[in-house]
């Protein structure tokens, strides 16, 4: 049977239908051993809409992202609503960044955009860009010298 005919007699695309199964099969896992437990809000995760896999620490601006993303040490369930509003930048455990930094006083910027960041996780982001784009920042900061002198 071709993938557009288990589409048609699934009523949805298969891929679809696949992604919804395997959601159904683990939130039934979480479920029996008692692991429907937000990580965010500490709250029971009641309903399969309400679940999402998330990471505890952000893999996107770690030193090495491609193996925090896989590290399922550093994987957790929680409701979506709290995931969500963790990667619009808005932390959900009260007081601190996702990362688990304080989230008050001096360790607080707005960044730009009118977005609050931890002081702490954007000094790493701004290394991580730097280091990465070494040459290219050296070469404009020539440039923009250039510019002023001559």
């Amino acid at each position: 049977m071709s993938n557009e005919e288990k589409s048609r007699v699934l009523g949805m695309n298969f891929g679809t239908a696949g992604g919804r199964l395997r959601k159904m099969i683990l939130f039934d896992l979480l479920q029996r051993f008692d692991l429907d437990w937000c990580f965010r809000c500490e709250e029971k995760i009641n309903k399969i809409a309400d679940l999402s896999i998330e990471h505890k620490k952000p893999w996107q601006t770690a030193d090495d992202a491609k193996a925090v993303y896989f590290d399922l040490e550093n994987i957790a369930f929680s409701h979506l609503s709290c995931n969500c509003c963790v990667s619009n930048g808005g932390p959900k455990r009260k007081g601190q960044c996702g990362q688990g930094h304080s989230m008050v006083g001096d360790n607080v910027c707005v960044q730009t955009n009118g977005r609050r960041m931890c002081r702490t996780c954007r000094q790493r982001v701004q290394a991580r860009y730097r280091n990465k784009n070494r040459s290219m920042l050296a070469r404009k900061g020539r440039e923009r010298y250039t510019k002023m002198v001559g």
